[in-house]
């Protein structure tokens, strides 16, 4: 792994996905680590239809964007590219940052595979859809891909160095979302509004929503067996309520090593940038008093039985069958996730029509990633259709 990539001179960086929360708090990182002495500059930039792209394209100025939407006041020797991938080839940034959403950020990872030197990596549906693909392409051409959500973050750190035979058991944590305290039947008929409220994480609707079915856990158990290649038995989730700890390794001989920090995304951020080097927290946090706030608290994990949990029961019957259905369940949830979001189905259908969409898939191999992307959207649209 490359030590000091920026300290001889400038780095070079694309931001894809870059309004929302993931996009926006690198871009903080950015000038966080300006000043500890990483020297970064953005050249590109891509987002969706958001009125603050135009204010991001005038205060890190990049070589190039890409944007789904009109803008106007562009500054000036700012090229505009129709795709992603057209923008990366052109570019070729030093890093690559995947914050985008949706499994057409598969393409954009793959893309930026061949284009960057290391891709951080901040979309798990990516990692879903394609399993092996794009870590198998960025070993083939001797790139580095870091995680940056903070529970493989977290696990990639504990990792290193380990012996994969040694480890009995691996846990990504979960909060438990926004409606953990909640009785089951309760939550039936949760609105949007209470949905959002997450307790402890600043991050999209989406992902909200995501966490209060447990279906985040469930797409990071299969992004985990992907990212390290460890066996489905080997993959468990664990909730920590107050989101402090992120992962922990069980060990053969009776040892456990958990992986700890504040809910505070900035700074698995920092990390995929500087790893293995570490630079001081982000601005507002004493690391000293965040550890007397958080691990000398009383912390509580308990395992998540998936039996308990639909979301993570499909994801272990999905993780043994051909990809197909992987890729079933990734687009039926963010069907099924913007039809809440939109206010057209209930919370508690979100799950069952993922179930459905499941159950009803027949079972075979998509190998070309441009077929996974079409049968994917096609999906989405008869997911939506059914309720449209």
């Amino acid at each position: 792994m490359e030590q000091r990539i920026f300290r001889t001179k400038p780095a070079t960086c694309a931001v894809i996905g870059s309004t929302g929360s993931i996009g926006t708090q690198t871009l903080e990182v950015i000038d966080h680590l300006s000043k500890q002495g990483f020297s970064i500059r953005v050249v590109g930039m891509a987002a969706n239809n958001n009125p603050v792209f135009a204010e991001q394209l005038k205060t890190f100025r990049p070589a190039g964007y890409c944007f789904n939407g009109p803008l106007t006041e562009i500054p000036e020797a700012v090229r505009r590219f129709e795709s992603v991938e057209s923008m990366l080839e052109a570019e070729r940034p030093d890093f690559t940052v995947i914050a985008s959403s949706g499994g057409v950020s598969l393409s954009y990872a793959l893309k930026a595979a061949e284009t960057s030197r290391r891709i951080c990596l901040a979309n798990k549906e990516s990692v879903v859809l394609g399993g092996r693909l794009i870590p198998e392409r960025v070993k083939a051409l001797g790139k580095e891909l870091i995680p940056v959500d903070s529970e493989h973050s977290g696990l990639f750190q504990l990792l290193l160095g380990t012996d994969p035979s040694e480890i009995q058991m691996a846990y990504i944590t979960a909060s438990g979302g926004a409606l953990r305290d909640w009785d089951a039947s309760k939550k039936e008929g949760a609105t949007v509004e209470q949905v959002l409220r997450h307790p402890n994480w600043k991050m999209g609707a989406k992902i909200t929503v995501d966490s209060a079915t447990l279906m985040n856990k469930a797409l990071e158990m299969i992004e985990a067996k992907f990212l390290f290649g460890l066996p489905t038995e080997k993959i468990g989730v664990a909730f920590c309520h107050n989101s402090f700890i992120h992962a922990l390794i069980a060990y053969r001989d009776g040892h456990y090593k958990m992986h700890a920090g504040m809910p505070d995304m900035r700074i698995p951020i920092a990390y995929a940038f500087t790893c293995p080097e570490r630079v001081s927290a982000p601005e507002g946090h004493d690391v000293i008093r965040d550890g007397y706030n958080g691990l000398f608290e009383p912390i509580l994990l308990k395992p998540a039985d998936p039996e308990a949990h639909p979301a993570l029961r499909l994801a272990r019957t999905v993780l043994e069958e051909p990809n197909a259905l992987r890729i079933a369940l990734n687009a039926a949830n963010e069907a099924a996730v913007q039809l809440f979001l939109e206010k057209r189905v209930s919370f508690g259908e979100v799950t069952r029509i993922v179930e459905k969409a499941v159950s009803s898939q027949e079972a075979w191999e998509i190998e070309s990633p441009s077929e996974i992307l079409e049968f994917h959207e096609e999906i989405k649209r008869r997911v939506r259709c059914a309720y449209v």
